[in-house]
């Protein structure tokens, strides 16, 4: 049979992995989730594929169908089980991470229009994230997202957060994560003549990113 290949689902930004994305691990069913910055993982997840993750892979060498079927691989020389991680809150760790690498990166590309929160500053965005994060899942609702922003000291309307949302083809029971509360924050933080844009580093898990096998 041929060769199955690794797959990178992500952002890029000058031919390098930047940003929010997923490595899919063919060899052992397993994928990689989380933040990139300069090609190198950050922080994120390791987890099993889900299932027909790699149904539709590429194949090197000869154009076989390929055999495998999601987590319940063939190859199992490479398949092995992860261990329980034991880590306190594990999803806010990494999602507040997140949010102070997304935060510098902004910082040092300098973007425009992007209000750029200091470690303070976050530290008081994640108290107020915690206020209607009560059973401490790491997410909050988009139907929070209106009074989080305003209780942030964001000046926003009603209809712009609407509209945000809708432009971002989600709705109110669409859950968020504290990184992604930040982003939107940064993006509303200068509320006055905001469009939403659709171009904004916000994917709520659905894997926005150009497809590239490696």
């Amino acid at each position: 049979p041929g060769r199955y290949f690794d797959r990178y689902e992500g952002h890029w930004l000058d031919d390098k992995k930047e940003g929010p994305g997923r490595y899919f691990y063919r060899s052992t069913s397993k994928v990689y989730e989380g933040e990139w910055v300069d090609d190198i993982p950050k922080c994120g997840e390791f987890k099993e594929a889900p299932p027909g993750s790699f149904d539709d892979f590429p194949v090197g060498g000869q154009a076989d169908a390929n055999p495998f079927t999601g987590a319940a691989a063939s190859n199992s020389a490479g398949v092995f089980a992860l261990p329980d991680l034991k880590l306190i809150q594990p999803d806010s760790v990494v999602t507040e991470a997140v949010a102070t690498i997304r935060q510098q990166r902004a910082k040092d590309l300098g973007a425009p229009g992007l209000k750029v929160f200091e470690s303070k500053e976050i530290q008081s965005l994640k108290k107020i994230f915690a206020a209607y994060d009560e059973r401490d899942t790491g997410f909050v609702t988009c139907g929070d997202l209106l009074g989080l922003l305003q209780a942030a000291g964001v000046n926003v309307t009603p209809s712009t957060v609407e509209d945000l949302v809708l432009s971002l083809e989600a709705d109110s029971a669409t859950q968020l994560t504290f990184a992604e509360f930040v982003d939107i924050a940064a993006l509303l933080m200068d509320g006055e003549g905001y469009e939403p844009d659709q171009s904004a580093e916000f994917d709520f898990g659905q894997g926005d990113g150009q497809d590239t096998y490696m």
